[in-house]
């Protein structure tokens, strides 16, 4: 082979490599931006009628404060716990406090159309003791 035909052979995979490395950092620089900083504080509100896992992409996991509101709801055993999957949780009442984030939650499968109802109403704050600290009583 001459040194022509190399020469050659190397300005093509040049010419390959420079445009594939030019959009491989160009889809990184956009790609890496860095996730919103967690709440420490919501509006009253801000969260129910959504699932934990919702408010858990969202807020200071540290700050959260989670209440397992099935006996006064549904009228069932609590069982929620830090390993329970966040999406099967509904939250019916969801307040901030100097304590942290009160999220009250019941089982997503057990909420009929009457709890959502009163969800929208915010019936199940008072539950909550950070929903009866000033500013977040409705």
């Amino acid at each position: 082979m001459n040194r022509t035909s190399r020469r050659s052979r190397a300005t093509r995979a040049l010419a390959w490599a420079l445009p594939s490395f030019a959009v491989a950092a160009f889809l990184t620089a956009c790609s890496s931006t860095t996730a919103p900083e967690p709440l420490t504080s919501t509006k009253p509100d801000q969260f129910t009628g959504k699932t934990l896992e919702y408010a858990f992409d969202r807020v200071d996991r540290t700050r959260s404060l989670v209440y397992d509101l099935s006996a006064s709801i549904v009228h069932k055993e609590p069982t929620y716990n830090d390993g329970s999957a966040p999406d099967q949780w509904l939250i019916v009442a969801n307040c901030t406090a100097d304590n942290g984030i009160g999220l009250g939650i019941i089982p997503k499968d057990d909420a009929t159309g009457t709890i959502t109802r009163q969800v929208t109403t915010h019936k199940y704050n008072a539950l909550l003791s950070e929903c009866s600290t000033k500013g977040n009583d409705r």
